[in-house]
């Protein structure tokens, strides 16, 4: 069997002051076995991982603590620092997002229009991204078109993973509309994504209370916790893979009780 070990880059270190919501958990960091002669393989794999990107193609100027400007950011830099991790790591890295790609620039304008976001985010070689709560700031018919977008450029474009909405139970004016362009664009509950002879299983979901930040969605997202013991389980049941990832736009805070993230980490110590 192999033993994985892991490596994080968060690549959001790049956009300094931005916001972090989504925050990436592996569900099943690590599996380990030997057999019968004690020999076991080792494999290195390198998880990229940004978050909350919004729109921020350009750099951007921001003010220290001490008063200096500095300037932060940008695609251009981000996808220097992607090639660099690849060419130290070639064939075994994964790139993933965790929701928020959208919203916060003047590029918003042409979300539902133009779906840069996306785009820009294929063209760099994202592998997967999930959902965020400020994909809805057009309400679902401008997720619905942005996706269409998307789909209608023929680039190169992540896998989209989403995995806890209730659409029994989602009853918005533009529900049906959503649900349809996901299945045109090939939104997924999970997929299997190879890097290098190394096998992931990725699911995406969405966070209580960041759902709550999407009120005019029109979408019910169910616990994420109860969906990933499902989705795990299934997986474990159905595929053969050495990593399970959670893509998860939720969030931390202080009270561990209702701290999302870390409530779906301790999930990991569980299975």
């Amino acid at each position: 069997m192999k033993k994985i070990f892991l490596q994080f880059f968060l690549l959001l270190v790049l956009f300094g002051l931005l916001p972090v919501a989504g925050i990436f958990n592996p569900v099943a960091a690590e599996e380990s076995a030997r057999n019968a002669s004690g020999n076991q393989t080792e494999i290195d794999l390198m998880l990229l991982f940004t978050n909350d990107l919004h729109s921020y193609f350009l750099p951007h100027r921001v003010l220290t603590e001490d008063g200096r400007q500095t300037v932060q950011g940008g695609y251009a830099r981000l996808a220097c620092m992607i090639n660099e991790q690849r060419r130290l790591h070639p064939a075994k890295t994964l790139l993933v997002d965790a929701g928020d790609f959208s919203m916060g620039t003047l590029y918003q304008s042409v979300f539902s229009e133009k779906a840069l976001e996306l785009r820009l985010l294929g063209l760099m070689g994202y592998q997967a991204t999930t959902i965020g709560n400020h994909e809805f700031d057009y309400r679902s018919d401008g997720l619905a078109k942005m996706l269409d977008a998307a789909k209608a450029s023929n680039d190169p474009l992540p896998i989209i993973f989403q995995s806890n909405i209730n659409w029994e139970a989602s009853q918005g004016e533009y529900t049906e509309m959503l649900h349809k362009s996901m299945e045109n664009y090939g939104v997924k509950k999970y997929a299997i994504i190879q890097a290098g002879d190394l096998k992931a299983a990725v699911f995406g979901l969405m966070g209580k209370e960041a759902a709550s930040y999407a009120p005019t969605s029109g979408l019910i997202f169910d616990d994420i916790v109860e969906s990933s013991k499902e989705i795990v389980n299934e997986i474990k049941k159905n595929e053969n893979v050495d990593l399970i990832i959670a893509l998860s736009h939720s969030g931390t805070n202080s009270d561990p009780k209702s701290s999302e993230d870390e409530i779906l980490a301790n999930l990991a110590d569980e299975n």
